[in-house]
Protein backbone atom coordinates (compact mmCIF):
# COMPACT_ATOMS: atom_id res chain seq x y z
CA UNK A 1 0.00 0.00 0.00
CA UNK A 2 2.88 2.28 0.57
CA UNK A 3 4.72 1.51 -2.62
CA UNK A 4 0.97 2.41 -4.41
CA UNK A 5 0.53 5.90 -5.81
CA UNK A 6 -0.91 7.31 -8.48
CA UNK A 7 2.78 8.09 -10.40
CA UNK A 8 3.24 4.25 -10.14
CA UNK A 9 -0.11 3.45 -11.36
CA UNK A 10 0.04 5.94 -14.23
CA UNK A 11 3.13 4.18 -15.26
CA UNK A 12 1.85 1.01 -15.37
CA UNK A 13 -1.05 1.55 -17.35
CA UNK A 14 1.14 3.78 -19.90
CA UNK A 15 3.50 0.59 -19.74
CA UNK A 16 0.80 -1.80 -20.05
CA UNK A 17 -0.94 0.54 -22.87
CA UNK A 18 1.88 0.97 -25.03
CA UNK A 19 2.71 -2.75 -25.01
CA UNK A 20 -0.71 -3.96 -25.37
CA UNK A 21 -1.10 -0.55 -28.20
CA UNK A 22 -4.61 -0.09 -26.51
CA UNK A 23 -5.75 2.02 -24.02
CA UNK A 24 -5.73 0.14 -20.82
CA UNK A 25 -6.96 1.48 -17.38
CA UNK A 26 -6.17 0.21 -14.57
CA UNK A 27 -8.18 -0.61 -11.14
CA UNK A 28 -6.61 -1.75 -8.14
CA UNK A 29 -7.86 -2.67 -5.10
CA UNK A 30 -6.16 -2.61 -1.75
CA UNK A 31 -7.65 -5.68 0.53
CA UNK A 32 -6.42 -7.88 3.34
CA UNK A 33 -5.50 -11.23 2.37
CA UNK A 34 -8.24 -13.57 4.03
CA UNK A 35 -5.08 -16.31 4.34
CA UNK A 36 -1.42 -15.82 5.54
CA UNK A 37 0.91 -14.28 3.53
CA UNK A 38 4.31 -16.71 2.29
CA UNK A 39 5.85 -14.40 5.08
CA UNK A 40 3.48 -15.40 7.68
CA UNK A 41 3.53 -19.16 6.62
CA UNK A 42 7.40 -18.56 6.73
CA UNK A 43 7.58 -17.25 10.44
CA UNK A 44 5.12 -19.53 11.31
CA UNK A 45 7.38 -22.30 9.96
CA UNK A 46 10.61 -21.02 11.89
CA UNK A 47 8.52 -20.80 15.23
CA UNK A 48 8.05 -24.12 14.86
CA UNK A 49 11.11 -25.46 14.06
CA UNK A 50 12.56 -23.41 17.13
CA UNK A 51 10.30 -24.47 19.55
CA UNK A 52 11.13 -28.00 17.98
CA UNK A 53 14.95 -26.85 18.72
CA UNK A 54 14.48 -25.85 22.24
CA UNK A 55 12.80 -28.64 23.47
CA UNK A 56 15.31 -31.01 21.62
CA UNK A 57 17.78 -29.34 23.29
CA UNK A 58 16.46 -29.46 26.85
CA UNK A 59 16.03 -32.73 26.45
CA UNK A 60 19.74 -33.93 25.47
CA UNK A 61 20.94 -35.99 28.48
CA UNK A 62 24.43 -34.51 27.69
CA UNK A 63 23.17 -30.74 28.06
CA UNK A 64 20.92 -31.96 31.02
CA UNK A 65 24.30 -33.30 32.74
CA UNK A 66 25.94 -29.84 32.23
CA UNK A 67 23.18 -28.05 33.22
CA UNK A 68 23.17 -30.22 36.21
CA UNK A 69 26.93 -30.17 37.45
CA UNK A 70 27.32 -26.35 36.48
CA UNK A 71 24.16 -24.85 37.73
CA UNK A 72 23.85 -23.56 34.05
CA UNK A 73 21.17 -22.18 31.91
CA UNK A 74 20.69 -22.15 28.70
CA UNK A 75 20.59 -18.44 26.68
CA UNK A 76 16.80 -18.95 24.39
CA UNK A 77 18.41 -16.46 21.63
CA UNK A 78 21.94 -19.35 21.24
CA UNK A 79 18.78 -21.40 19.49
CA UNK A 80 19.24 -21.48 16.47
CA UNK A 81 17.20 -24.03 14.87
CA UNK A 82 18.49 -25.56 11.13
CA UNK A 83 16.15 -23.86 8.33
Amino acid sequence: EALLNNDRIQRLQNAMSTYYKAAVTLKIDIAMPSNKTPDEWAEDIRQKKLVRATAILHADPVVVSLKQRFNAVIDPESIKPKL
